[in-house]
């Protein structure tokens, strides 16, 4: 979950950085303060994997660094409101998410986010029963993957 950095007295933000502070507006000389709303992160690649049969037991493959990694590129480019216009997120990550049923709702998700995407699968799992070399010196399958979006 997004943690809320700031405590709300009586409807204002205050500072906890720096005791006595008290500021009672969201900027202080100590930092910034910004107001967020909690909710899991990715709740929008969950949802639809618990209702996949296939995902439900799944689900904890989306706790992975690569996934909050694409999570965070997809609000950064579409909801964050200080953002407009056109934007390209790329990244060389593990290939899991091509393929693994608790991705449903991650995959869904770009695919409803992107105008085009290009993805280079490089496959080399050294760990499964298909062996393929990998690009790199690792035992996980990689991808590289290229979305873009055209507002």
């Amino acid at each position: 979950m997004i943690a809320n950095k700031s405590r709300t007295v009586k409807g204002r933000s205050t500072c906890e950085k720096a005791a006595g502070c008290g500021a009672a507006t969201h900027e202080c000389r100590h930092r910034t303060i910004q107001a967020t709303t909690t909710r899991p992160i990715l709740q929008d690649f969950i949802e639809p994997a618990a209702q996949h049969p296939a995902g439900r037991r799944n689900i904890q493959n989306l706790y992975n660094d690569y996934v909050y990694f694409w999570r965070w590129a997809l609000w950064k480019l579409f909801e964050n409101p200080e953002v407009s216009g056109p934007g390209i997120i790329t990244f060389i990550t593990a290939a899991s998410y091509l393929r693994g049923p608790g991705f449903v709702g991650m995959r869904r998700k770009m695919r409803e986010a992107f105008d085009e995407l290009w993805i280079i699968d490089l496959e080399g799992d050294n760990l499964g029963a298909r062996k393929t070399e990998n690009v790199f010196n690792i035992q996980r399958p990689v991808a590289i993957a290229i979305w873009r979006a055209l507002r």
